[in-house]
């Protein structure tokens, strides 16, 4: 004798496949690091690897960084200019990258001004700006490099950041 399910049961029946097949698929795309005895944590190490594959999902308009590309520089000074195109106020942190550490510098610009952040390379190296947008979207902010000869005679390379 066959029974026909009715479709709040079909429904439940669906729920807990599509629920298994997603715990199934986030232990096989997840490494555990350690076998462990205790089902909540093989739990817990499944529902980790999980947000680490959903937050890899999330487009690109809704990170908060973006980077020039890289320019040589030869005893040259490099600036990293970034202009706040939102509405409301924006907390921008400027990274310098060339040589060692990077020069950081973290400020808050109102809505449409322009902040500039430079660095003086007395030898060559190859630099980029990294912009942070610490309260908002990369979409709320435009941000370029600039590198200058020390002579004035000869234009700056301008590159814009993505």
């Amino acid at each position: 004798m066959i029974r026909r399910m009715n479709s709040r049961t079909s429904r439940s029946v669906a729920f807990v496949s599509l629920l298994g097949a997603i715990l199934v698929g986030g232990l096989m795309a997840a490494p555990v690091k350690a076998q462990s005895n205790n089902p909540l944590d093989v739990l817990l190490a499944m529902m980790t690897a999980l947000r680490t594959n959903v937050n890899a999902l999330l487009s690109i308009a809704q990170t908060n960084v973006r980077i020039t590309p890289v320019a040589p520089t030869i005893s040259q000074e490099v600036g990293c200019y970034a202009v706040n195109v939102s509405a409301g106020p924006r907390t921008i942190r400027f990274e310098i990258h060339g040589r060692g550490e990077p020069d950081i510098t973290t400020t808050t610009l109102a809505p449409g001004a322009i902040h500039l952040v430079d660095e003086f390379f007395d030898v060559s190296f190859a630099a980029y700006c990294k912009f942070v947008v610490m309260d908002g979207t990369r979409a709320d902010i435009r941000g370029s490099i600039r590198v200058g000869p020390l002579s004035q005679l000869e234009p700056p390379l301008v590159l814009a950041a993505e």
